[in-house]
């Protein structure tokens, strides 16, 4: 009987969203364990931390595949020089309990099928536009909405389809939007991209104040939709992504994705 690796898996993963496509400041690929280790099965998720470990220990699950990497731009120190910080003793939770971390981040928004197609997707708007930068697609996307709408509706349809218990508008509510420009996560960086594009709105997950008074001073709108609420749904993708490459090697191994949670409860008084 063959046996599956984290390598069989992750081979997936880099061929679909491989990592040299990241950011400058990312840091993708394996965190901890190794790409020899057998498979027993598989936890997705959107972060790794010790309750994250812990189900996908209960879910009997060794691999974890996450979309936000424990450490940025491989800020990895030595356990030994200073106080172990959370994501470390996070990193350590995973090796004490035999699980190995792997990350798809910046890579996955901008890949084909990826954080920001799904996005576009869940929203009901097809047909998503991307430019291409040094041979592979860039991170935002271009949707033309199937019909106009006020910012104010358009907002009210990202909160429905997201699931959502709240967004924030930026701009005018009554302001015609025909196009968005979308990214999921932290995608406040884009908004001169997407008025270059011409678009009415950006819809991200994040936008800090600066960018918020750049939209008001240019007439283009934002919507904020929430971090997790925008790539959460990335899952069943990879999931799927997944599920097509073990089926391909004829292996057996359970998949399984984070219960969706409420990370932010937005409340009017």
């Amino acid at each position: 009987m063959n046996v599956c690796t984290v390598k069989d898996i992750i081979v997936c993963m880099r061929n679909w969203a491989p990592e040299e496509w990241a950011e400058d400041f990312d840091n993708p690929g394996m965190t901890v364990g190794s790409e020899l280790a057998q498979v027993k099965g598989i936890y997705l998720a959107l972060d790794a931390n010790k309750r994250s470990v812990r189900k996908a220990v209960e879910n009997h699950c060794n691999l974890m595949i996450t979309h936000h990497p424990l450490f940025i731009a491989n800020a990895v120190k030595s356990f030994v020089q200073r106080e172990v910080w959370e994501d470390e003793q996070t990193a350590l939770f995973c090796a004490q309990n035999d699980v190995a971390l792997y990350t798809a981040h910046t890579n996955l928004d901008c890949a084909a099928g990826g954080v920001n197609d799904v996005l576009c997707a869940k929203l009901g708007w097809k047909d998503p536009v991307s430019e291409i930068i040094d041979g592979h697609p860039g991170i935002g996307r271009r949707c033309m909405l199937p019909q106009e709408m006020t910012l104010a509706e358009t907002g009210k349809h990202v909160m429905r389809m997201l699931e959502s218990n709240g967004i924030e508008i930026i701009g005018d509510p009554e302001k015609k939007i025909h196009s968005a420009f979308l990214c999921g996560g932290s995608g406040g960086f884009l908004l001169k991209e997407a008025r270059a594009f011409g678009c009415d709105v950006l819809i991200t997950g994040e936008a800090k104040h600066h960018e918020r008074v750049f939209a008001l001073d240019n007439d283009i709108a934002i919507i904020v939709a929430g971090h997790y609420e925008t790539e959460y749904w990335v899952l069943a993708a990879v999931k799927d992504a997944l599920q097509k490459h073990l089926n391909h090697l004829e292996y057996d191994i359970p998949i399984v994705i984070e219960e969706k949670q409420m990370v932010t409860r937005r409340l009017a008084f």
